[in-house]
């Protein structure tokens, strides 16, 4: 049958995941902003300075 609150509690869930995967997102694209307006290029994992 139909559960109301499960439902409620499900999409909650989905909810913050989809928050956690835009903040990953937002965190991700500001420090490439940084690293790239600061003037550095980045070789494998280490950002590396012009």
């Amino acid at each position: 049958g139909y559960d109301p609150d499960g439902a409620q509690t499900w999409l909650e869930g989905i909810e913050r995941i989809f928050g956690a995967i835009k903040f990953c997102w937002e965190v991700m694209f500001s420090t490439m902003k940084r690293i790239i307006g600061g003037g550095m290029l980045i070789r494998g994992w280490e950002p590396m300075v012009r």
